[in-house]
């Protein structure tokens, strides 16, 4: 709920964690972006931060941003490569595969620290968070930039989806031909996570006929859970 900084994490309480997170927004806007050199009005930046917030771990949709900034579509682009590139936002791109199916073209983006995007939301509190829509795709996004981090130098980080909605996310290629497809879903207490998406997701040109399955694994949050399975592939 804190996201991943220290003070954030350590702090005493929600709310001076949340004092925190604001405060380091609130620098980053007014202060930081401004050093580097771009002359965009912080409000600005902070309406569209938090418009990347809402849509956390989305398609990314420039030319819905823009309208909704009342600016072009060129304008926006520039936004996003500023904020990637300062390491503040996720832009994670689609696996190109032959698989015989219409992939999804558009990146997925993410706010990279989980805690940014509470505070942007303005979820203080672990209730707050878990009621509000963006609680699966928040602990999505944090479980993917963990699983990057994690990674071995040079792994290369995409997702998986279909036109007709199967999905995988992320898919990371490490190095040696490795590939983890890894699927990550918040579901309450007594959900059962559908099974059939190994099925449909891995097509068989993506395999090879070596071992499939090796491992799988289940973890659990407060009151959520990752399902992640580790399979082996063989880069196409």
């Amino acid at each position: 709920m804190r996201g991943g900084f220290s003070r954030s994490v350590l702090a005493t309480s929600d709310e001076a964690s949340a004092r925190w997170r604001d405060a380091f927004i609130t620098t980053c806007l007014e202060r930081d972006i401004p050093q580097l050199g771009p002359r965009i009005p912080s409000t600005t930046l902070r309406r569209f931060w938090t418009m990347l917030a809402h849509r956390q771990g989305a398609l990314l949709n420039a030319s819905d941003l823009a309208r909704a900034l009342a600016v072009d579509g060129k304008t926006v682009a520039a936004y996003i490569d500023l904020t990637v590139d300062l390491l503040l936002l996720r832009r994670l791109p689609p696996l190109h595969a032959n698989v015989g199916k219409r992939l999804t073209r558009s990146p997925k983006v993410y706010l990279g620290d989980s805690g940014r995007v509470h505070a942007l939301l303005r979820l203080d509190t672990l209730e707050d968070v878990l009621s509000h829509p963006v609680a699966g795709a928040s602990f999505e996004g944090h479980v993917i930039e963990t699983l990057i981090r994690a990674s071995p130098p040079r792994t290369q980080a995409s997702f998986y989806h279909t036109a007709a909605g199967a999905k995988i996310d992320p898919v990371l290629d490490m190095p040696g031909g490795r590939r983890w497809v890894i699927e990550i879903s918040r579901l309450r207490s007594g959900d059962q996570a559908p099974e059939d998406w190994k099925r449909d997701v891995i097509s068989p040109s993506m395999t090879s006929n070596r071992p499939g399955l090796s491992s799988s694994m289940t973890a659990r949050n407060a009151r959520g859970r990752v399902r992640a399975l580790k399979r082996s592939v063989w880069p196409n």
